[in-house]
């Protein structure tokens, strides 16, 4: 793992100059080369292939130089992580910035969690000025604690409209400051029910494969990273609950743990992680490399096929698997 490590670090080394944004800089979109480099290196992809996909992704997306603000907030972060350490830098960093963890669509607190994983101190500080200069409010609320299950029922009962435009934070903060949103906020579950907040997530994204539920998964995926270098994890709470919420309801289908639904996604006949894994390392959909890896990773860890079943729709949606077959219960097949 460790050599693993070292070899994504050095593949990285030419892309550690480049902006966490692209596009049109009133539109700015989340760079995700370094995310999916380290997530293409887990499932197995070869040195070669994660060379010549982060060289195309470049190009492809017009991926730019980070501009002066940005170096200078790197630099900043790096330095004090170098005093400090990770893990100090870190808990200061949550503790002024845990209400904007939907910063960037959640990109922020996702490009942290790598950073961790993969022990990579100067990914740690790009992803801290991130969430730090894209920091997204939403309203804060006083909160009552509720079981997880009162708090998904509040959720998918809400009627608040989404005008389907503008950048998935945009529509979050219209969210978030509607009219109802504040029975949703204030009732908020607990951390201990984070990993079943992800379970729901999970389904809700295999039920219709929406992009901002992709990034309600994985940004969960994310948070629950945080959590194990954090003194205090609960400070994640409630404005993650608020994030969730917001974006839950931009992906227009609620997070359930509805013990018939999760037993017929659960039930669905896809091929097995080993078919998932090639699929995906072959993609070059930064989305599609990311989200394969993220439920295999909560797969290995939570033990839950939902996240098998979760990663294969989307494959066959954006990803090059293909369904020999559309009936029910008819096997999956690769393209």
């Amino acid at each position: 793992m460790w050599c693993m490590k070292a070899t994504v670090a050095g593949l990285l080394d030419p892309y550690r100059d480049l902006s966490s944004n692209y596009g049109d800089p009133g539109v700015p979109l989340s760079n995700h080369l370094p995310m999916a480099l380290a997530a293409l290196a887990a499932m197995g992809a070869s040195d070669e292939r994660m060379s010549s996909w982060a060289q195309a992704q470049v190009p492809r997306l017009g991926l730019r130089t980070a501009d002066d603000r940005e170096r200078a907030g790197r630099a900043r972060w790096r330095e004090r992580i170098a005093r400090i350490g990770a893990r100090s830098t870190l808990n200061e960093a949550v503790a002024a910035l845990a209400g904007g963890i939907g910063a960037a669509a959640f990109h922020a607190v996702i490009r942290a969690a790598y950073a961790l994983e993969w022990h990579d101190d100067d990914e740690l500080a790009a992803a801290l000025e991130s969430w730090e200069r894209e920091y997204l409010e939403l309203p804060s609320f006083a909160t009552t604690a509720v079981t997880l299950e009162t708090a998904l029922e509040r959720l998918a009962a809400t009627s608040i409209a989404v005008v389907p435009e503008h950048l998935i934070v945009l529509r979050m903060q219209q969210i978030a400051s509607s009219d109802g949103f504040a029975r949703v906020a204030s009732a908020a579950p607990p951390l201990s029910a984070l990993d079943e907040m992800i379970v729901a997530a999970a389904a809700a994204f295999a039920l219709n494969q929406n992009f901002t539920a992709l990034h309600v998964l994985t940004g969960s995926a994310a948070a629950r990273i945080l959590t194990r270098h954090l003194d205090e994890p609960a400070i994640l709470m409630p404005a993650f609950w608020t994030a969730y919420a917001a974006a839950a309801i931009d992906a227009r289908v609620a997070p359930t743990l509805d013990p018939a639904t999760l037993a017929e996604l659960r039930a669905d006949p896809v091929p097995d992680w080993d078919e998932l894994l090639a699929v995906a390392v072959g993609n070059d959909d930064d989305h599609v490399i990311k989200s394969t890896y993220t439920a295999w990773s909560l797969d290995r860890e939570l033990n839950d096929r939902i996240f098998l079943v979760a990663a294969a729709r989307y494959l066959v949606k954006r990803g090059g698997l293909i369904v020999s077959q559309t009936a029910k219960g008819k096997p999956y097949g690769r393209a």
